[in-house]
């Protein structure tokens, strides 16, 4: 007999369980996002070129240099880098010495290289009428023996300030000859290379074969006379 209120109470609270979830407020609904597009911004039209023929020069009757007027000046060379300085010329056209090169570079003007002349040593191999009288530039070994007499190293460091070029031979190490002959160049070049010892034994068999003597103030002495040159 209490099975029929049991089963009165159940479907009371299934019925109150179900009211409940009617009332029951709903989710708000949401609108799906929209993608926002934009329009591409308006670009101007690109600048046609122009073509039209460039406007031509007006002829002129002007002939020779460019400049109104040219001012010669007569300059020294030992003074030419402080006029450069002070602007009292413009440009100094002539060679100036290779040792001054550290002055030109210290004052901070431009310079350009050339190839200039070079320096040497003529000797007379005359044979002297005057039995007397001994010219050692006679003798071919003593001639010879001068390339290794000369310190041309030395030369081109203490006068030239290094801004030469040891020359041995008749052509010039600069130029495309040289390249022609270059390996006998350089044989020849390293050959006569300075070497004072080799130098001062030629030249004393020489000389004394020649009938000097050597003075005990290191000067040859010919015929009781000092040898000169």
């Amino acid at each position: 007999m209490k099975i029929k209120p049991l089963y009165f109470v159940l479907s009371l609270l299934v019925t109150a369980s179900m009211m409940l979830a009617a009332c029951a407020p709903q989710a708000a609904a949401t609108e799906a996002p929209q993608a926002q597009t934009e329009e591409p911004a308006m670009t101007e039209a690109p600048t046609e070129m122009s073509t039209e023929a460039p406007t031509e020069a007006a002829p002129t009757e002007r002939h020779g240099g460019w400049l109104d007027e040219i001012d010669v000046s007569v300059v020294a060379g030992d003074s030419a880098i402080s006029q450069l300085q002070a602007g009292a010329i413009d440009f100094y056209s002539f060679n100036l010495a290779s040792d001054m090169y550290p002055a030109i570079q210290e004052a901070g003007l431009e310079s350009t290289q050339s190839l200039g002349g070079y320096y040497g040593i003529s000797l007379n191999p005359a044979v002297f009428t005057d039995a007397t009288v001994l010219n050692p530039f006679s003798n071919r070994k003593i001639r010879e023996a001068l390339n290794w007499l000369i310190d041309r190293n030395y030369v081109n460091q203490e006068v030239f300030a290094g801004g030469s070029l040891p020359k041995l031979l008749p052509v010039t190490t600069q130029l495309v000859e040289y390249t022609n002959l270059i390996d006998t160049a350089r044989a020849l070049e390293s050959k006569y290379a300075f070497d004072l010892e080799q130098a001062k034994e030629v030249i004393d068999v020489e000389m004394e074969g020649m009938g000097a003597e050597l003075g005990a103030d290191g000067k040859w002495q010919f015929n009781g006379a000092p040898v000169s040159l």
